[in-house]
């Protein structure tokens, strides 16, 4: 039976923050056609109105995106210290001595890893 290979993290966030960004385009969109009432009908300021819901949304978004990685790179960090690997490359170094650069990437521990 052939193996079947899972997306990797970075596909799966990568793929999140598209569909939230799709969604948040088309949240402006519907809000701007459905609950504007402009002052006098024209262009100019319908326009001018999108423009300013899709600065806002787009703000949201990269604020929500940037939390959002820092949290995950956080945690991808932490829990390739716990697990005793490499924070950059992931490479096994529990056979390592403590303090002892990554064979793989040569990337120094931050602290030494419990005995």
């Amino acid at each position: 039976m052939p193996k079947v290979q899972t997306p990797s993290h970075r596909t799966v966030a990568l793929i999140a923050v598209g569909c939230f960004a799709l969604a948040m385009v088309l949240m402006t969109a519907v809000e701007a056609s459905i609950t504007y009432k402009p002052p006098a009908p024209s262009l100019g300021n319908r326009l001018a109105f999108v423009a300013l819901g899709g600065l806002i949304h787009g703000a949201t978004f990269f604020l929500f995106a940037c939390v959002g990685s820092i949290g995950w790179l956080t945690l991808r960090s932490w829990r390739r210290r716990r697990d005793e690997r490499c924070e950059q490359c992931g490479y096994n170094l529990s056979g390592l001595h403590a303090g002892n650069a990554c064979p793989e990437c040569g990337t120094r521990p931050r602290r030494s890893s419990p005995a």
